[in-house]
């Protein structure tokens, strides 16, 4: 048998979005707000990445710097 639907949790975004329209938020402040969550989510997921891959390759600075980041900055 399949889990039941109701029994999982609210996926964080779903979380945000009610908790921003019992607070009253606007439309649009909303978005942004999620906007900005998913934003950031992805850019620890790639810094995440691009650390492992830096552990293993030696020449990933150079790809990095190639990217816009900056290894020194971020603690290589």
């Amino acid at each position: 048998m399949g889990m039941d639907m109701r029994s999982k949790p609210p996926k964080l975004m779903d979380r945000v979005k009610a908790t921003m329209r019992v607070k009253r938020y606007s439309h649009r402040t909303e978005k942004t707000y999620c906007y900005w969550i998913r934003f950031f989510i992805a850019m620890c997921w790639s810094n995440l990445w691009v650390r492992l891959a830096s552990s293993r390759t030696p020449g990933v600075h150079a790809d990095c710097r190639s990217f816009g980041l900056n290894p020194a900055a971020a603690g290589f």
